[in-house]
């Protein structure tokens, strides 16, 4: 009789939990019955679209102070359905930068001012200084740029931008010196962050 119980008890649990409608999150729900740019499996759609960058970079490296200076040229394409008025760019060498917050502890030996940005310029226009038309913040290893007008869908923005930053002496999360001559330098460029269908800025 127990046996009985337990085996109809199990029964009703699958019964219930098979029973129930896959959970989809809202912004992937909508991008599949609204926008149209994934299907239920989350594979593009009909309307999928995929924005681009082109980089032009020069740039300096100095193996005895670690020294990086760069200077790059950057076209982004809005390929998107969207108006976008304001930019995510990474700059992931401040993970290093004194007082940013990290997932782990980092000797202070190797911190240092992170990815200092002198020049930004969006369509010519200096988007750095203290009387810059737009809103230009860094949050941890993200800079913010706010525009004062929209990038409609089919335009393009330029972007210039000059930095430099400081190698650390020892390797860090896959960049820095390893010895004999031998530097590691990962994500050592301003990098346009990705806008897609599902989340906008990542």
């Amino acid at each position: 009789m127990n046996r009985l119980l337990a085996a109809a008890v199990f029964i009703s649990v699958s019964a219930l939990v098979c029973g129930q409608a896959y959970y989809l999150p809202f912004n992937i729900l909508q991008a599949y019955t609204q926008k149209g740019t994934r299907d239920f499996s989350g594979k593009p759609g009909e309307h999928y679209f995929q924005n681009g960058a082109d980089y032009n970079i020069s740039v300096n490296f100095d193996p005895e102070s670690g020294e990086l200076v760069g200077s790059e040229e950057v076209v982004y394409y809005n390929n998107s359905p969207d108006s976008i008025y304001y930019f995510v760019i990474r700059l992931h060498q401040d993970i290093l930068k004194k007082g940013n917050p990290r997932d782990e502890a980092a000797d202070p030996d190797y911190l240092t001012e992170g990815m200092v940005i002198s020049s930004l310029k969006v369509n010519d226009i200096e988007a750095s200084g203290e009387n810059s038309p737009y809103y230009f913040k860094k949050i941890g290893t993200n800079l913010y740029i706010g525009l004062n007008y929209f990038i409609e869908p089919g335009d393009k923005v330029d972007f210039s931008i000059k930095w430099e930053t400081i190698i650390p002496k020892s390797h860090f999360h896959r960049y820095g010196n390893y010895g004999k001559g031998n530097w590691f330098v990962a994500y050592w460029y301003p990098q346009i962050s990705v806008y897609d269908d599902i989340d906008g800025w990542d």
